[in-house]
C-alpha cells in the first residue's frame, strides 16, 4: 500500500484548490430503481471485488427498490474520482478505499460527517437474529477500530467520525506450524523467546535447508523494525520523534534497544540463504514450500499466497503478534517501560459517504447492511479480510488472534511511514539498510548505534542550497539513442525553480539557478520566480555545451552583477556556506585574467568497416 502515498498527497493539494460547487441533488432512476453509486479501491477479478459483488446481490434481494452500481477503479480510485468531484457530475454515493486516502476527501470537505448516522441508525442485525432496539449502528463495530476512523486534525468544528471501517490489515509474524510441532516450540510472547525459537530452528533444521526467517531484500522486510518500534514505543512516541518533539533516536534507550534487536536477527544468520538477492514474492513461495519457518507481513499475506497451494505435508499456516521486547536496561539507567502488550496494528479500509451523495438515504441503508456480521463474514471468507465488525468471524487462518482485536486497548498504524513520508524516504531507509541489511561494513564504525544515529540526527540540517538543473537533451547520447525523453520546456524549467522555493521553504532557504542551463532570459525569469542565488562564473564549461547548450563557457562577475542589478536586486558574493566572501576574494574575482584558448587534439576515429550500421534516432 506504500505505493499510493504520493498520489494521495497530490490529490489532496488539488482538492484544496477547488471551488465549492453547488450540486443539485437528484435521484438517479434505473428501471424504477434508485441507483447507489459505489466507487471502490478494488480492481476487477480481485477476491475482495468478488466478495462485494456477492454482498450487493444480497442487498438488492432484500431491497428490490435499490440497485448498486459499482466502479472497480482499483488503487487509483481517488485519481479516477477527481474529475467527477471537480465538475460536480456523476458523484458517487459511497467511496471505498484506505482510511488515510479517505481523509483526503474529509479535509477537502467532500465527505459527510457520520457521527449522527451511527447514533441514529438502528443496529444492523443479521437475518434471523432478534432485533436489538437499544443498540445503534455504532455498536456494530469494534470500538477501538471505529475510534481510529475519526478525523481530529484541523478545524475543531470539522472533527468527528467520517469513515466506517470495512476491513483491517494488521501485521503479524506468520509461521509454519509443522516446524513448531516438530521441535516442540511454544509461541513466543517476548523478543528473547522469539530469538530462542529461531536458534533452535537453525540448529535443528538448518542442515535440511530450512531457515528461521524468510525475507526478500526489499518489500515487507522493513516491517521488522517498523512493527517492533510501534510495539515498543507506541505510535505517538515515534511520530513525535519524527517531528522533533519526542525522544531522540540516538539517545533514548528504547530506540537503541530496538535497533540492537534488529541487528541481532541479522548477525545471528537467521535469514534464508540468498535472501539479499531475492525479490517479492520469492520469500513467500519459499516459505509456503517449507524452506523457512517465519515470515513477517500484513494480514493480506493470506490472499497473496492463495495461489501457491502449499503441500499440507510440509506447511500449515499460523500467526502470532510481533513479540514485545524484554525489559530494557541501558547502562546506569532505570528499566524503561515498554509499549502496550495488548496493542494491535490496524491499517483500515473504509467507506465514506459523500457530502453530495445523490441518494444519501439509500447509501446509508447499504452502509448499515455492510456492517452486519454476516456481511463481514463474506469478505472474511472470500478476501481473507480481518473484519472490523464485533462478533464477526475471522478468517480461519487467523482465528487465534481474534481475541486480540476484541480486547485491544491500543490500536496503531501498520508503519510510521504513513504519517511521516519524508522521514521515511530520507532517513528510515538508511536505518533499515544499515541495521537490518548490514550494508555498511562494521570496521567503518558506522554500524554502531551511537555513531550511526548520532550522525543521522544531524544529517538533514546540512543542505545549503537546491540547484534545479534541467536536462539538456539535444546532443546527449542517451537522447540520440532513443533512451531518454526530451528535457523540460523553458516554462517547466522556470516553474521548477518557483515550486522549489515554495516546497522547500524553510528547510532549504537558497535556490540556485544555472546560467549555463537557463541562459540570460531564463536566469532573469528564475530570479523573478523565487531564486536568490546565481551560481558559478565557471571556466571552460564543456558538459552542457557538448549536450547542446549555447549559453557560453564563462560569466565573469561584471556581467553577472549587471544582470542582477538590472532586475532591481542587490548582488552579494558569498562563500560555500553562504557567508559574506572576504574582501580580497571579491577583489580578485574582478581582476581575473582572461581565459586562454582551448586547444583540442584531433580525435582518433575507428576507420574499420561497419556492417549493417543502425542509426537510432530519438523517439524510435
Amino acid at each position: 500500500m506504500r505505493l499510493y502515498t504520493v498520489l494521495w498527497v497530490v490529490v489532496a493539494a488539488v482538492f484544496c484548490l477547488t471551488l465549492v460547487l453547488d450540486v443539485t441533488q437528484q435521484k438517479t432512476v434505473y428501471e424504477d430503481k434508485i441507483v447507489i453509486a459505489f466507487a471502490s479501491m478494488w480492481a476487477p477479478g480481485e477476491p475482495m471485488m468478488k466478495g462485494y459483488e456477492e454482498l450487493f446481490r444480497r442487498f438488492e434481494q432484500e431491497h428490490p427498490e435499490y440497485k448498486v452500481e459499482p466502479r472497480w477503479d482499483g488503487r487509483w480510485v481517488l485519481a479516477a474520482l477527481r474529475p467527477r468531484l471537480l465538475t460536480g457530475t456523476n458523484i458517487p454515493d459511497i467511496v471505498n478505499t484506505e482510511r488515510d486516502a479517505l481523509i483526503v476527501l474529509v479535509e477537502a470537505g467532500y465527505a459527510a460527517a457520520l457521527g449522527g448516522v451511527v447514533d441514529d441508525v438502528a443496529y444492523p442485525h443479521d437475518r434471523g437474529e432478534p432485533a436489538a432496539p437499544d443498540k445503534r449502528l455504532r455498536d456494530a463495530f469494534l470500538p477501538k477500530i471505529l475510534d481510529r476512523c475519526h478525523y481530529d486534525a484541523g478545524d475543531e468544528h470539522q472533527a468527528g467520525l467520517y469513515i466506517l471501517p470495512a476491513g483491517i490489515w494488521s501485521g503479524f509474524i506468520f509461521f509454519n506450524r509443522l516446524h513448531y510441532e516438530q521441535l516442540g516450540l511454544q509461541l513466543p510472547t517476548t523478543w528473547s523467546q522469539f530469538l530462542a525459537n529461531c536458534r533452535v530452528i537453525k540448529e535443528q533444521l538448518g542442515d535440511k535447508g530450512i531457515a528461521p526467517l524468510a525475507a526478500d531484500k526489499d518489500s515487507y522486510s522493513e516491517f521488522w523494525p517498523q512493527f517492533l518500534l510501534n510495539r515498543t514505543l507506541g505510535e505517538q512516541v515515534v511520530q513525535h520523534s519524527v517531528e522533533g518533539a519526542g525522544p531522540r533516536f540516538d539517545t533514548d534507550p528504547r530506540y537503541r534497544a530496538v535497533f540492537q534487536a534488529i541487528r541481532d536477527i541479522h548477525q545471528d544468520g537467521f535469514f534464508m540463504y540468498s535472501w539479499r538477492s531475492s525479490k517479492w514474492p520469492d520469500a513467500q513461495r519459499a516459505w509456503t514450500q517449507g524452506k523457512a519457518t517465519h515470515l513477517i507481513c500484513g494480514s493480506y499475506l493470506i490472499r497473496e499466497t492463495l495461489e501457491y497451494q502449499p503441500d499440507p505435508a510440509v506447511f500449515r499456516l499460523g500467526a502470532f503478534p510481533v513479540p514485545m521486547l524484554d525489559a530494557i536496561e541501558w547502562g546506569d539507567m532505570e528499566p524503561v517501560p515498554l509499549g502496550d502488550p495488548t496493542g494491535v496494528t490496524a491499517t483500515i479500509a473504509g467507506h465514506a459517504l459523500m457530502q453530495d451523495a445523490p441518494n444519501r438515504a439509500a447509501a446509508i441503508e447499504l452502509l448499515a447492511f455492510l456492517a452486519r456480521k454476516e456481511s463481514a463474514a463474506v469478505l472474511s471468507a472470500v478476501g481473507k479480510e480481518i473484519p472490523p465488525i464485533a462478533g464477526a468471524p475471522f478468517p480461519a487462518e487467523l482465528v487465534e488472534i481474534q481475541d486480540m482485536f476484541q480486547t485491544a486497548q491500543t490500536v496503531y498504524k501498520t508503519g510510521f511511514h504513513v504519517y511521516a513520508p519524508l522521514w521515511n524516504k530520507y532517513q528510515w531507509k538508511d536505518l533499515y539498510r544499515a541495521f537490518f541489511m548490514g550494508e555498511k561494513p562494521e570496521h567503518e564504525g558506522y554500524l554502531t548505534v551511537d555513531t550511526f544515529l548520532g550522525e543521522l540526527q544531524q544529517r538533514t540540517g546540512g543542505l545549503t542550497e537546491f540547484v534545479p538543473l534541467p536536462f539538456v537533451h539535444m546532443e546527449a547520447p542517451l537522447y540520440r539513442k532513443g533512451r531518454a525523453r526530451r528535457g523540460p520546456t523553458y516554462r517547466e524549467a522556470v516553474l521548477m525553480h518557483a515550486v522549489a522555493r515554495l516546497a522547500l521553504h524553510p528547510h532549504i532557504t537558497n535556490i540556485q539557478t544555472s546560467w549555463v542551463k537557463m541562459g540570460h532570459a531564463g536566469v532573469a525569469a528564475s530570479l523573478n520566480a523565487g531564486v536568490n542565488d546565481l551560481g558559478g562564473t565557471l571556466m571552460n564549461e564543456s558538459i552542457s555545451r557538448a549536450a547542446g547548450s549555447t549559453h557560453g563557457q564563462e560569466m565573469p562577475p561584471e556581467p553577472m552583477e549587471a544582470m542582477i542589478t538590472g532586475l532591481g536586486r542587490n548582488p552579494r558574493q558569498r562563500t560555500t556556506l553562504y557567508e559574506d566572501a572576504p574582501e580580497e576574494s571579491v577583489a580578485a574575482s574582478f581582476n581575473a585574467p582572461p581565459l586562454t584558448p582551448i586547444i583540442n587534439t584531433e580525435p582518433k576515429r575507428d576507420k574499420s568497416p561497419v556492417e549493417n550500421p543502425e542509426l537510432i534516432r530519438a523517439g524510435e
